[in-house]
């Protein structure tokens, strides 16, 4: 799919339901971040690092560092200071890499300071411009204990702001502005930016930059969208490629269709566009809590307690873990920290000054207003949590009740929530997260950061269910956890020996709850509609009866009747199990039921089968699951120290997240006792999270919730039970067998998935953290593991990869613990993330291009290669870079060891060359020395050239064995360029003539590339960013002569085409004013195979191009162009540009062997073989070989060298020049010349009378050299032609507006160059004054001379004459009399009218023509012209002649093409117009009263569509209508629904300005059940077009009426201008297709997923509008 949709993934723990419950769908837009359509960098060559740097990382279209890598040894230990002057100082250092200067570096803000284990500490800086933060940009600096840096995570950048494109606006955006721009996208009108308010902020205390902005009452969107609370927005700069962008950065909550949205905004503040849009949803007291009682009073797993944390047997074998009791633990707040503690003395609701724990049971989101008061006796209002005794919050949870059955129930959850999120802030203050880094308090009690941003947690959250999420905004605003009840409903069926096809479906009615096992016995008749006959041997038994017959709830009735415990229904065909309806007799079945598969009978059937049969109707509270609340506190910290809440916002990113989300799960639920578990040894064993979320009332669970969770698979080290390495997080890679390890059958989706990838993440983690168990007692582990991973969130930059986040938590165990690094990278190794791995573009939404790695030894990497001609070695004879004959070049070669251990010191480098005349004098192989890990050092090697007489190219490639890995360095070998020699170009030049550009400053599409394979030729290229734009290469100037303009060359191209859409193109084009303006070529003569149509934004949308894929692809092919004679004379600049859209690179264009014919100058450079020799002696340097006419210059000099020993230049010696004596010969200057500092003589020569080629030779001491010359015969004159300036006229005493010129040229019709023209004018009367006598023919045999009429009216001659008289031509000249002035023109009848098209306009066009006394000009022409496209008109004549009035007149009839358009009238510079607008046909008819009626067949072939116009307005009619499906509508799907009657498309005319009509549509067959008339288009002028509900009434079974008024509801363009316009059409939702894989989050309850499974339908979708 061609678009810039990026698929939009809320950051939620769960989001779905079971089926019998509907499934609450938010409303999603697509995230936007403007970076993401910015292209990659161009890479510069490869180089070496700075000496300090041992490897980096980049945000490839910044082009700057995310992670460095440093040696500290290279630094020297830092003086005592604040670490942050450190951590300027090693900025400061490495500038060049940042683009800062030291200025800026000095001027960016301290965020804060973390002191570190063992000394080190980590420093963050932020960025500003006049003080104003730049959005995203962060550094935080590792220093260890000597205060040297060792890593920098993340990135500053320099200050610069972008260079403006355009005009600036008149107004920029304000605070207001940027609001009501952001409301859009939920429906408000631009306007409501009129209507905002200044709000003061939520909570007092330090804001910050901040403000609030907030609406009136009553103020909504188009579609019910209302401002859930004031807007927080503050003034940021965004950083693109280009520079710095003025912008305001938003929060908002808007609520809508029920639902509650919190999303991030960066608006532009020049034209309000959005650089980045995204979900910020990711999605002494006692307390009756499930925690332990002592210690450090860490939250349990949930109210299981520990049973199955680990799993006990470590195989999914049914277990199901046993609830315990809640125990009653005291403390003011846990015993780490600062000590402050959760609530205030005499609090008596769970509200202190971290969290804000309340149970939302009622809608709108948050505690609702007058509810502050509650405290659970009202179930269906809000509540906080109330002491039961004075400091006691004692609530008795009961698992057989549901979590909102009364208030105890649900206080327990509020309860539970409040605790853990509290012990959760208090337990990772000390490990670095607290107020200066951003934490959630209301009071920061002066330590830094924002406060008012206590934590929102919300108990049995309304809005949902099977679902959990956190939503985070930057720092100084509540974050919010909303925490649902998961409704665990399902049914499943084992049997020994039996294999179900597809997962069992249930029953709508009997038992929902049950376990049970029996012995299956087939009911007779086998059917089970009437009494059954076996009923004798059904006692106690379960039924199997066959589908069909009669309802289900009577065949279950009557096994119930019989005495049976179960009924198993058999499917009657081959599609998976269907839920069974109640039916007639649902309310008396007393036993369960549940159906399977048709193919599952024989089984069944076969004697002696045991069956079990399980269901559930389980509820449970995700607010007592902690390690639910864990993993979306984790989303919380890790969004707020990665990019204060906007570091997160990539699917990759996204993924990283979630990852975190279930580590730090994970983190909280493993014990200290967990390895006394049998199968936990050495941290081997399996742990799940949400195992109590998910549980049901079974005591042998088959869907084995204890051992998988939610994920595909348990997390646990041992590779046999979780195989998840880094190629699992690629869309399409397959995972292990199940053979190999046990995967969860209700879990699955695409790998890319962000919780998918980010389980991928956690089990990389949960090495880690168990490589940590193994070593180290288990508190020392984990507060390690705490310690590390918050170091590695501030380390991390934003939008990272999983190797940039890899290297952070690295590189904060290395600062600690080298010992723990080696750990962790083994971890990072075992699971594919190893030395050598590598993963996709940041932006990727499918992650492919994984590269594996599981090594832990020393790599080789070849990090840089350069040939140096004067570094010590070399020996070179001349002072350009290339290696010539004779001369010697040093190689050096830069390896790194990007290994986690020491190299052996035995690794080999290999070296090669494809060109015989190259060797190495120092051997081609070298032994690299040890190197310790991420080390680097070099080789060098010196290479000499010998014995290549002519131009040539090599290429060196270097092997390192062990890595491995290779690299080439090409070569050009013994060449000089001289500029401007040729008129070809096949890119061999070291330097090109060509000039490559972009719109886009940062993209450097076009350059010169080396062919992949011998003989390694060079070529041009250019390549397709993902951004739309423009880039060419472009010629220098081309002096065009008299013949054909002709250009060929070679190319091939692959550009972006979506079946018949061309996204991407290219163009030749042309400039005839040195690159002001350019044109397409002649698209017919540049043989254009295409035009660019993909509507995506490309700069050349409609135009002819190269389009697709070339015709002999992958081979090159010729074209030629032949521009003819048009830009004869003309000087004019080519180009090969290439047109983009926002989307998808390809190949692009590459170009080769250019040649120009019929051009006069020679633009580009010539390749000769290398003219400064090694070896002693005289070289002809320049001036052959060369022709000239007889007797005129040779074009360049003959110039010559004198070298000496080494090649050194000879100054100061007489070099003799000598030419034939006789026949063809040349006129030398001087025949001796002294050679200069260079070496070098030169002397001028001309060609003398006698035609003929010869050699004219230099002699310096016994060295000769020689040059190469030819006279070719003069041209002889062939004809003299006046080429323009007649005939015409001036008035007296005025200048003619065309110079006098003629055009002289030889008996071969060449121009003749040089040759002096005579012009003459009459010596008395009627005459001109001519500017000069004579002029001289140039480059295309012109010469030209201005006239000044003199002060006589009349007619007369100028003749023009060469080579005394014998060829002459003339110039028809008059002056006229000065004439009577216009003083004005005006229409004064037939403006403004109309007609239907093919129709005569009922008035004539009618323009006046005044003198400047206002008297009437009669018998003047007036010109009169219409568009030449589109709605136009014919004109009666072109011209017309004014009467006695001054008057001229035409008339005029409409062509076919309806719409309004302008004919304009004109003379001597005054013009008049006439506004006429063709209308359309009329298609419906009637009008003032009587019905309009238009009809057409629905798409889907059910018949006819007929829609009529109550009442319509006088004049009224229909201009268009279409019957139509989306596509043939021109609009985009709706996601998940469908239209049965498919679209009503049309353009209702003449209703009057804002006025309405009632249309009543009827439809072939009824209306469907639930339909509802939704229509696609914009809502308001200014808004973007979408879909929405238009309301209608029923007026029978199978007909509506809907009202539609001019410029409000229905109207397409929102424009109040008489006209309506309406695709639209009855909405149904669409059946669910099987195997859909579209749900959001793919965390369902068992019982869902199974039943997803069987296909039978769980209906998740995403709804997106731009």
């Amino acid at each position: 799919m061609h678009s810039l949709t990026r698929i939009a993934f809320v950051a939620a723990l769960a989001c779905a339901a079971a089926l019998s419950l509907p499934l609450a769908q938010a409303r999603e837009l697509d995230p936007i971040d403007a970076l993401d359509n910015e292209p990659l960098a161009m890479q510069p060559k490869a180089a070496a690092l700075p000496v300090n740097v041992q490897q980096l990382s980049r945000e490839e279209r910044l082009d700057l560092p995310t992670f460095v890598q440093l040696r500290p040894s290279t630094q020297a230990k830092a003086a005592p200071g604040h670490p942050a002057d450190a951590a300027r100082a090693q900025l400061k250092a490495l500038a060049p890499l940042y683009g800062l200067t030291p200025q800026e570096v000095d001027a960016a803000p301290l965020h804060h300071v973390q002191t570190l284990p063992n000394g080190a500490s980590l420093v963050r800086l932020t960025n500003q411009r006049d003080g104003i933060e730049v959005f995203r940009d962060q550094a935080t600096v590792l220093l260890n204990a000597q205060s040297q840096a060792t890593a920098i995570g993340g990135y500053l950048g320099s200050t610069a702001p972008a260079p403006l494109t355009k005009a600036a606006p008149a107004t920029r955006l304000g605070a207001a502005d940027a609001v009501a721009r952001v409301l859009q996208d939920y429906g408000f009108d631009a306007s409501v930016a009129q209507q905002m308010q200044r709000a003061a902020p939520p909570t007092p205390g330090d804001t910050g930059p901040y403000q609030w902005w907030a609406l009136p009452a009553g103020v909504s969107g188009a579609e019910g969208a209302t401002l859930q609370q004031p807007a927080r927005v503050k003034p940021v700069w965004f950083r693109l490629p280009q520079g710095l962008v003025s912008a305001y950065y938003v929060e908002v909550q808007v609520r809508e269709d029920g639902e509650e949205h919190a999303y991030a905004y960066v608006v532009a503040a020049d034209d309000g566009r959005l650089l980045l849009r995204h979900n910020q949803t990711a999605h002494q007291h006692d307390y009756r809590v499930w925690a332990e009682t002592s210690g450090a009073y860490t939250p349990l797993p949930g109210p299981q307690g520990r049973n199955g944390t680990p799993h006990p047997t470590g195989t999914p074998d049914g277990y199901a873990p046993s609830l315990t009791s809640a125990n009653l633990v005291g403390l003011s707040n846990a015993p780490f920290s600062e000590n402050d503690p959760w609530l205030p003395a005499g609090a008596t609701q769970t509200q202190g000054n971290n969290v804000h724990a309340y149970a939302d049971l009622a809608a709108p989101d948050g505690l609702n207003p007058g509810d502050d008061g509650q405290c659970g006796d009202n179930l269906a209002r809000d509540f906080r949590a109330c002491v039961t005794a004075p400091g006691v919050f004692d609530y008795t949870y009961d698992a057989a009740l549901g979590a909102q059955a009364n208030q105890t129930q649900a206080a327990a959850s509020v309860v539970n929530l409040f605790y853990t999120t509290n012990w959760l802030h208090d337990w990772f203050y000390d490990a670095g997260f607290d107020e200066a880094a951003g934490n959630a308090q209301v009071d920061n009690f002066g330590r830094g950061g924002l406060g008012g941003d206590a934590m929102r947690a919300e108990a049995l959250d309304y809005s949902g269910t099977n679902n959990a999420n956190m939503s985070t905004p930057a720092d100084g605003a509540p974050p919010r956890m909303q925490m649902y009840r998961f409704v665990n409903r399902g049914v499943y069926a084992s049997a020994p020996g039996v294999t179900f096809t597809y997962p069992p479906a249930s029953a709508q009615f009997g038992r929902l709850s049950f376990d049970l096992a029996a012995n299956m016995v087939v009911a007779e008749p086998a059917d089970g509609c009437v009494a059954l006959t076996n009923s004798a041997s059904m006692n106690g038994r379960i039924a199997l009866i066959d589908r069909g017959g009669c309802e289900f709830s009577a065949k279950v009735l009557n096994a119930q009747q019989a005495g049976a415990v179960g009924v198993v229904i058999v499917n009657n065909v081959a599609s998976a199990p269907a839920a069974m309806a109640a039916g007639m007799f649902g309310s008396s079945v007393a036993i369960p039921a549940i159906m399977v598969a048709q193919a599952d009978r024989p089984a069944l059937t076969a004697g002696g089968v045991v069956l079990r049969m399980q269901g559930s109707n389980a509820e449970r509270s995700s607010a007592l699951d902690n390690t639910i609340i864990a993993h979306e506190w984790g989303h919380f910290i890790s969004n707020r120290l990665i990019g204060d809440a906007s570091g997160l916002t990539t699917n990759h990113a996204r993924g990283l997240g979630e990852g975190w989300g279930d580590f730090h799960a994970l983190l909280l639920m493993i014990g200290a006792g967990d390895i006394n578990v049998p199968s936990n040894a050495n941290w081997k064993g399996t742990y799940a999270v949400a195992a109590h979320a998910l549980s049901t009332d079974y005591s042998l669970d088959a869907a084995n919730r204890a051992y998988y969770g939610l994920r595909r698979y348990p997390y646990s080290t041992d590779m046999s039970k979780n195989p998840l390495t880094l190629r699992h997080i690629v869309d399409g890679q397959a995972l292990p067998d199940t053979s190999t390890a046990p995967r969860n059958p209700a879990a699955g989706g695409l790998n890319a998935e962000v919780h998918n990838a980010g389980e991928v993440w956690a089990s990389m983690l949960w090495e880690c953290y168990a490589s940590l168990l193994n070593a180290h007692p288990f508190q020392e582990a984990q507060d390690r593991m705490k310690s590390y991973l918050v170091a590695g969130y501030k380390l991390t930059p934003v939008n990272p990869t999983l190797i940039e986040a890899r290297d952070a938590l690295l590189a904060a165990a290395g600062a600690s613990d080298p010992a723990d690094y080696m750990r962790f990278a083994s971890a990072f190794a075992k699971r594919g993330a190893g030395v050598q791995a590598s993963v996709p573009d940041r932006y990727s939404g499918t992650n492919a291009g994984v590269t594996e790695s599981y090594g832990m030894n020393g790599s080789l990497e070849i990090t840089g290669m350069q040939l140096s001609l004067t570094d010590t070695g070399a020996q070179r004879c001349d002072a350009d870079t290339v290696l010539d004959s004779g001369e010697t070049g040093v190689l050096t070669i830069t390896l790194r060891n990007r290994g986690f251990q020491t190299t052996v010191g035995t690794e080999q480098l290999t070296l090669s060359a494809d060109q015989p005349s190259l060797s190495f004098l120092d051997g081609a192989t070298a032994v690299v020395p040890a190197l310790g890990a991420g080390l680097s050092t070099t080789v060098t090697k010196r290479v000499q050239l010998a014995g290549l007489a002519v131009p040539g190219a090599a290429r060196i490639t270097v092997n390192v064995d062990v890595g491995p890995d290779s690299r080439t360095l090409d070569l050009p070998l013994h060449r000089d360029d001289i500029a401007q020699r040729s008129t070809t170009d096949d890119a061999d030049a070291e330097t090109s003539a060509m000039a490559f550009g972009s719109t886009l400053p940062s993209y450097a599409a076009w350059g010169v590339r080396t062919s992949a394979t011998p003989p390694y030729g060079r070529f041009y290229a250019g390549g397709t960013p993902e951004a739309i734009g423009s880039h060419w290469m472009r010629t220098p100037p081309l002096q065009v002569g008299a013949g054909n303009f002709t250009v060929s060359f070679k190319h091939r191209y692959r550009f972006e085409r979506y079946g018949a859409l061309n996204h991407d193109g290219g163009q030749l084009r042309l400039s005839t004013d040195n690159g002001a303006t350019w044109a397409n070529v002649n698209s017919a003569a540049a043989g254009y195979n295409g035009t660019i149509n993909g509507a995506s934004g490309n700069p050349a949308e409609s135009e002819a191009a190269y389009v697709g894929q070339s015709l002999a692809w992958p081979a090159m092919a010729t074209t030629t162009v032949n521009l003819g004679t048009a830009y004869a004379g003309q000087i004019v600049r080519l180009a090969w540009v290439i047109h983009t859209d926002p989307s998808f690179a390809t190949e692009g264009w590459e170009v080769d062997d250019i040649v120009i014919t019929g051009i006069t100058n020679a633009p580009f450079p010539r390749v000769v073989a290398d003219r400064q020799a090694c070896a002693p002696g005289l070289v002809a340097f320049d001036g052959t070989p060369q022709s000239a006419s007889v007797n005129t210059a040779f074009t360049w000099p003959l110039t010559v060298q004198l070298r000496g020993v080494a090649g050194a230049p000879q100054v100061g010696e007489t070099v003799t020049f000598t030419a034939p004596a006789s026949g063809a010969s040349a006129t030398l200057a001087s025949g001796t010349a002294v050679t200069d500092a260079n070496g070098q003589a030169v002397v001028p020569a001309t060609a003398n009378g006698t035609t003929g080629s010869y050699t004219v030779t230099a002699l310096a001491g016994t060295y000769t050299a020689s040059f190469t010359l030819t006279n070719a015969a003069a041209p002889v004159a062939g004809g003299l032609a006046a080429v323009s300036g007649t005939p015409q006229s001036a008035q007296v005493g005025a200048a003619f507006a065309q110079p006098l010129r003629v055009r002289l040229l030889d008996v071969n019709n060449a121009p003749m160059v040089g040759v002096s023209v005579s012009f003459v004018a009459p010596a008395s009367g009627a005459a001109a004054t001519l500017s000069a006598l004579t002029a001289l023919t140039d480059a295309n045999g012109e010469a030209s001379v201005t006239v000044t009429a003199n002060g006589t009216a009349g007619s007369y001659a100028v003749t023009a004459s060469v080579l005394a008289g014998a060829y002459t031509t003339s110039f028809a000249l008059t002056n006229t009399a000065a004439p009577v002035v216009a003083g004005a023109l005006a229409a004064v009848a037939g403006t403004p009218q109309s007609a239907p098209v093919g129709t005569a306009f009922a008035q004539p066009l009618r323009v006046r023509l005044l003198d400047g006394s206002n008297v009437p000009m009669a018998g003047v022409s007036i010109g009169f012209a219409a568009p030449a496209s589109g709605a136009s008109g014919t004109l009666s004549a072109p011209t017309a002649l004014t009467d006695a009035n001054g008057d001229a007149t035409i008339t005029v009839t409409a062509n076919a093409t309806a719409g309004s358009y302008s004919v304009t009238a004109t003379h001597a510079g005054f013009t008049a117009s006439f506004a006429l607008r063709n209308t359309a046909a009329p298609v419906g008819s009637g009008g003032g009263g009587s019905p309009l009626v238009i009809s057409g067949p629905s798409p889907g072939g059910q018949g006819t569509v007929t829609v009529t116009v109550q009442s319509p307005p006088a004049n009224a009619y229909f201009s268009q209508s279409t019957f139509a499906n989306e596509a043939g509508a021109g609009v985009p799907p709706l996601t998940d629904y469908r239209f049965p009657y498919g679209l009503t498309g049309f353009v209702l005319e003449n209703v009057g300005q804002g006025g309405s009509v009632t249309l009543r549509i009827q439809y072939p067959s009824p209306v469907p059940a639930g339909a509802e008339y939704w229509k696609y288009g914009r809502t308001a002028p200014a808004g973007a077009p979408h879909w929405h509900r238009i309301p209608m009434v029923s007026v029978s079974a199978d007909t509506i009426e809907i009202t539609l008024t001019d410029g409000g509801t229905g109207d397409t363009d929102a424009q109040a201008d008489g006209t309506i316009t309406d695709p639209g059409g009855l909405r149904v939702r669409a059946a669910p297709q099987p195997g859909a894989s579209a749900v959001a989050i793919p965390v369902l309850s068992p019982f869902a997923l199974a039943l997803l499974a069987a296909g039978l339908g769980l209906l998740g979708w995403r709804r997106s509008r731009h």
